[in-house]
């Protein structure tokens, strides 16, 4: 590791925080070269609904894990927010994927769920490694990923050269659990761990509570971008699904940029926050990398999309994809503006207050879907589906300007905080 140059290791933070949604849009991308067009919409709107499942099952566990890996950053914290994750955050996504799929399409049920779950156990994985700051293991386990994905698919399309969706999200879901195991031996082979007497259990339960909450307010404002092809496919338009899952899947993984800069930041932040001394020169200069980020990227991947829509999509109305996908684009951005406020609420203790907006919001997300099936003069209203985007990222920005003030009460510089 010593070895490698110093550029490369002050990029392994971003890398590594990109590869998740860049592995994403390769899973769509290359799966459909092998997958039916019968079951193409099906398999995207599934994949992108699985990340918005994550939201529960895996973001917030690992979100408190990073919290409490201030104070204890041994191997059984991370076997303990696993089985946390497993037991319970599993328990509630297989609840609420029951429930989904009476309004959306879910024909791989049991190979969904178990694909959420595993996934949401890598994502525990990562924030652990995120806080060790070993990137460079976990872009390998990343790697490692891909690697056993691809020999999987390759191997079943030699043996009976037939892939169905199903059996990606099987496939997958070995690859995460191989990687981890293999990266995580790696770990212990050489030392790397901290161990203690201490057994492996469920975390307690005010963490539990916690993790879900945060879990569940991140899927009602990031996750809506997940959802929404699942929502475009339920009626009726399958074109504009791919469109969105692709959109979507493509936006996320250049969000994740930023949070690369959290993520490098991340141990300090988590002490910072245990010790309440507010470092506002710190904290100002994360934002502005963010909005550097934001600026120089989400207009080229907004032009990689069109290019990508014109080229391996066939869409009937371009000029409405184009116009959903800017939209679309927008939501994204404008929630990776307030990504260091994000962060912090949920590390200072106000995920509560952060769950009930999210969840008004999303519910309101809900109600917009549901208007033309419930009311026929609603039928004709359809555009508002493609507008609501627009709206969305007008919330967020007003969502960031609330959270900065919840930090800056819990610091005590809340007027300080608000001029910047």
């Amino acid at each position: 590791m010593a070895q490698l140059p110093s550029f490369v290791l002050r990029s392994l933070p971003i890398i590594t925080a990109a590869t998740p949604g860049a592995f994403r849009i390769f899973v769509i991308t290359f799966s459909l070269f092998f997958i039916s067009s019968s079951e193409a919409v099906a398999f995207t709107t599934q994949y992108t609904l699985a990340a918005f499942f994550v939201m529960i099952c895996g973001i917030g566990f690992s979100t408190i894990l990073v919290k409490g890996m201030a104070e204890d950053d041994s191997v059984r914290a991370f076997f303990s927010y696993s089985l946390s994750s497993l037991a319970v955050g599993g328990i509630l996504s297989l609840i609420a994927l029951f429930l989904v799929s009476f309004l959306l399409i879910v024909p791989d049920f049991f190979s969904l769920l178990l694909l959420v779950v595993v996934t949401s156990i890598y994502q525990i994985f990562r924030n652990y490694l995120i806080f060790k700051k070993d990137f460079f293991k976990l872009l390998i386990n990343d790697v490692l990923i891909g690697f056993l994905f691809l020999i999987s698919i390759l191997g079943v399309c030699l043996l009976n050269n037939e892939v169905s969706s199903s059996s990606v999200f099987l496939f997958l879901s070995f690859a995460y659990i191989a990687s981890i195991f293999i990266v995580l031996a790696w770990r212990i082979f050489q030392g790397g761990e901290v161990t203690d007497n201490g057994k492996v259990a469920l975390i307690p339960k005010d963490k539990m509570i916690s993790s879900l909450v945060v879990g569940m307010s991140n899927a009602a404002s990031g996750g809506v971008s997940f959802i929404l092809p699942s929502f475009f496919a339920a009626l009726g338009g399958g074109q504009i699904a791919i469109v969105a899952s692709v959109a979507a899947l493509v936006f996320s993984s250049i969000a994740a940029v930023p949070r690369g800069v959290i993520n490098n930041n991340i141990a300090a932040l988590s002490n910072m926050i245990l010790g309440k001394v507010f470092d506002k020169v710190y904290v100002l200069t994360l934002r502005r990398k963010v909005r550097f980020i934001i600026i120089s990227l989400f207009p080229m991947l907004t032009f990689f999309i069109f290019i990508y829509m014109y080229f391996f999509i066939e869409v009937d109305g371009f000029l409405m994809s184009a116009l959903f996908v800017i939209a679309l684009g927008f939501y994204i951005a404008t929630a990776q503006l307030g990504v260091v406020e994000s962060v912090m609420i949920n590390l200072c203790g106000y995920e509560r207050q952060a769950f009930y907006f999210n969840v008004a919001v999303f519910l309101g997300v809900m109600a917009v879907f549901l208007l033309p099936n419930i009311l026929p003069a609603m039928q004709n209203a359809f555009f508002i589906i493609y507008l609501l985007p627009v709206l969305l990222g007008v919330i967020n920005i007003f969502r960031m300007f609330w959270y900065r003030q919840l930090v800056g009460r819990y610091f005590g510089v809340e007027k300080s905080l608000a001029r910047k």
